[in-house]
């Protein structure tokens, strides 16, 4: 199983592959509970996802987009037990690295607010 999505991140990163479907079934890989135990799994998905959503490519982050709506649709539609759950932690992971700044995180590990300065202080 590890290699099977392993092979489809390397197809969405290469741009050989654009289905939403696939790229849904990745997203339910990383928050499904049965991979817990998995990290092989879980580790290329933590990596690929804000890999593959690239602020230079932005029809990535559009894929990856629309690719979370549906699943987080398609769970609420399946009446999955613990799908509030679900839905909110995907949630949540999409929208903290669609949002953050790529070139401020890399220099400090973490995206600053607009109120701080350069190195993480509170700016006047």
């Amino acid at each position: 199983q590890w290699v099977a999505c392993e092979a489809f991140c390397k197809l969405f990163l290469f741009d050989k592959t654009r289905s939403i479907l696939s790229l849904s079934n990745l997203i339910l890989l990383l928050f499904d509970s049965s991979t817990i135990k998995r990290t092989h799994i879980r580790q290329t998905l933590a990596v690929f996802f804000p890999s593959y959503c690239n602020p230079e490519i932005d029809r990535n982050c559009v894929l990856l987009e629309e690719a979370a709506i549906y699943t987080i649709k398609g769970i609420e539609e399946a009446g999955i037990p613990d799908r509030f759950g679900m839905i909110s932690q995907i949630g949540k992971y999409f929208i903290t690295f669609m949002t953050m700044d790529n070139s401020k995180a890399e220099k400090r590990n973490y995206v600053a607010s607009e109120s701080e300065g350069p190195e993480g202080e509170e700016s006047e």
